[in-house]
Order: structure tokens, then sequence, then C-alpha cells
């Protein structure tokens, strides 16, 4: 059986933040993005407090140059020790273990 993956809780405001630009942009009707934020809420993700990784997360920005955001996935895929899945190039390159997505 697949496990679950684990995500910032923060994932969630940045989710509904994408959802909100596709509305407005005209790509998505307001319907759309209630389905897409229902399924995205069903997905098999473990949320971990952003307040507890936040120090370390802090860290690693300054370290690496990373927003504050990005920071906080890079800190959780490492306490964790799994590999980060990213669209995002900068950020697959500021964490050893990521794999970059398409």
């Amino acid at each position: 059986m697949r496990q679950p993956g684990a995500a910032p809780d923060v994932i969630v405001a940045e989710v509904v933040n994408g959802l909100r630009t596709l509305v407005h942009a005209n790509r998505h009707t307001l319907q759309q993005a209630i389905t897409t934020l229902s399924e995205a809420q069903s997905l098999p993700i473990r949320l971990h407090a952003s307040s507890m990784l936040a120090q370390e997360a802090l860290l690693t920005a300054i370290e690496r140059g990373l927003s504050g955001y990005d920071a906080l996935y890079a800190t959780l895929s490492e306490l964790l020790g799994e590999p980060l899945v990213t669209a995002d190039r900068r950020l697959a390159d500021a964490v050893p273990r990521s794999i970059l997505v398409a």
C-alpha cells in the first residue's frame, strides 16, 4: 500500500490562492475551482504544522536563498528523509533529494 504524501499546512492556502488566480483569469469557473479544491482536500496528504517547521525553515531560506514558503517544503522533506517532488527547478536545485516533474 502506498504511503500518503506529506506537506506543510501552508499548502492549503497555496491551493486556495492558485484557484482564486485561475478564476480571476477566467481559466476556471468558480464551480471548477470548488471541485478542484474538494479533490485536492481528498488527496492522501498528511499536513504538518508550519509552526513546528518555522525555525529550521528560516535557516534553510536564508542559507539557500529560498522563499519562506519553499523553505517549509524543503525542511519537511529533509526532516522526513523523503524526496521533495516539485515542478520548480530552482527549488529542486536547492534540495539534494528532489524529484523535478514537468
